[in-house]
């Protein structure tokens, strides 16, 4: 979410652009909010009115009789309504809130992943002689041109940039991407083998530019490690750089010269675009770098490790929990709805770390994989209120987010069938339950 600039600065700029030069801008007020703040102690809803409200739209059909979840009361944590909360079920993108708080804890909001160009070689007379390498250490939101969206990224363009910059015209070798950063199987056990041709998610690699999306075609590359030493190719054609060599994959060996460096976002906006758009690239990423930090291994194996070993440290009750991957793609994964309420409760209240998870979270009818799901009937009161984060893979649907009821109250929700019937229904079922909150 970007930050809103402060009123302040609103009336000098209007000042300035009238000519008002020579006219003394009156001191600005404090900002206001542009929303009223949540009440201290506003009227909890009751177990018996929750159950109520959810009745009806918990016997849809479309759930398959397989509803689990929880609701809790955010400020006091009391269980409003629950179903089996405790019950090891597959949860899907909303996993990916559990790698959101982990790596939040240990890598920090600051943290930021860097790309580098590298060379044995020496630049003389315009001429780099020797190989280029393109080593990545996890930025998967990495640009094969520049960035001119949100978030703001490091682009290949800018390392091309700072090539020119130091003279080079030619490089006389080969452009080499190294993904080396990153160990073990591309793609973890329970991934279903379309996910990368219909374009779910790239094999994992330690380079990937645009997260293996290839223009004009939904599939990601097979090989996003090649494909962004190609387009690094293509960058520094774009700068007047000529290569002699090839593209190819390969390992940076010891002893190079960093050349040039371009850093990705922070960590907190990382995870907003996660969750906003349930990006898988970025989400196996995350969790492999929490692994570095923790003494683990940069695999799906040391990932899913370091996700529980942190949680556990944060004294979450993690009992049934079973993960093989961090996006939740993974039929072998196994996640209690009680652990995602939790984590959304303390990051409303405990844990400000966590913050960027609360930011992060698709609006109802408006942003993120909640654009056009009105959560109800159109124009009810639940769009624009309830955010979530969304997730889906075959047979299973969820939901996990929060809501302020009509007195002022937020309230955290977890709605999972793992027996959905069809994608279409059972998300209008789990809208339907959380719209239900909205008006308690």
């Amino acid at each position: 979410m970007r930050p809103l600039r402060p009123a302040t600065t609103a009336v000098a700029v209007v000042a300035l652009a009238a000519g008002l030069t020579g006219v003394a801008v009156a001191a600005a007020r404090a900002p206001q909010p542009v929303l009223a703040p949540l009440p201290a102690s506003g009227a909890v809803p009751t177990a018996d009115s929750v159950t109520t409200g959810l009745g009806a739209p918990s016997t849809s059909a479309a759930l398959g009789g397989d509803l689990v979840g929880e609701v809790l009361d955010v400020p006091s944590g009391a269980v409003l309504w629950s179903r089996a909360p405790q019950t090891p079920v597959l949860v899907a993108s909303t996993q990916k809130l559990l790698v959101s708080a982990a790596a939040l804890d240990v890598l920090g909001p600051a943290h930021t992943e860097v790309t580098t160009l590298r060379t044995t070689g020496k630049i003389s007379g315009g001429v780099l002689a020797g190989d280029l390498y393109l080593r990545g250490d996890g930025d998967v939101l990495l640009s094969a041109t520049t960035s001119s969206g949100w978030p703001a990224v490091a682009g290949l363009d800018e390392l091309a940039a700072a090539l020119r910059a130091k003279g080079v015209r030619r490089v006389q070798g080969s452009v080499v991407g190294d993904g080396s950063f990153f160990l073990g199987a591309a793609t973890a056990p329970g991934w279903k083998s379309t996910y990368v041709t219909e374009g779910s998610v790239a094999p994992v690699s330690g380079l990937e530019v645009d997260r293996g999306a290839m223009p004009g075609v939904a599939a990601r590359s097979e090989d996003p490690t090649l494909q962004a030493a190609a387009d690094l190719v293509s960058a520094l054609a774009r700068h007047g750089i000529a290569v002699t060599g090839t593209a190819r994959e390969g390992t940076t060996p010891a002893g190079t010269t960093v050349l040039a460096s371009a850093t990705g976002p922070t960590l907190d906006v990382g995870v907003q675009e996660m969750l906003q758009d349930s990006d898988n690239d970025a989400a196996e990423s995350f969790g492999r770098q929490l692994a570095l930090a923790t003494g683990g291994q940069p695999t799906f194996a040391g990932a899913a490790a370091a996700i529980t070993a942190q949680l556990r440290k944060d004294g979450l009750p993690l009992a049934g929990l079973s993960l093989a991957d961090a996006s939740g793609l993974s039929r072998e994964d196994r996640v209690p709805p009680a652990v995602l309420a939790d984590v959304l409760r303390e990051a409303a209240t405990t844990k400000p770390a966590w913050r960027p998870i609360l930011e992060g979270l698709p609006v109802a009818a408006f942003s993120g994989t909640l654009t056009g799901r009105d959560l109800g009937p159109a124009g009810t009161a639940a769009a624009g209120v309830v955010r979530a984060k969304t997730g889906n893979i075959a047979g299973v649907t969820a939901v996990a987010g929060t809501v302020v009821d009509r007195s002022g109250r937020q309230l955290a929700f977890v709605f999972v069938t793992n027996d959905a019937q069809g994608l279409a229904p059972s998300e209008a079922a789990l809208d339907a339950l959380a719209a239900a909150l909205v008006p308690l």
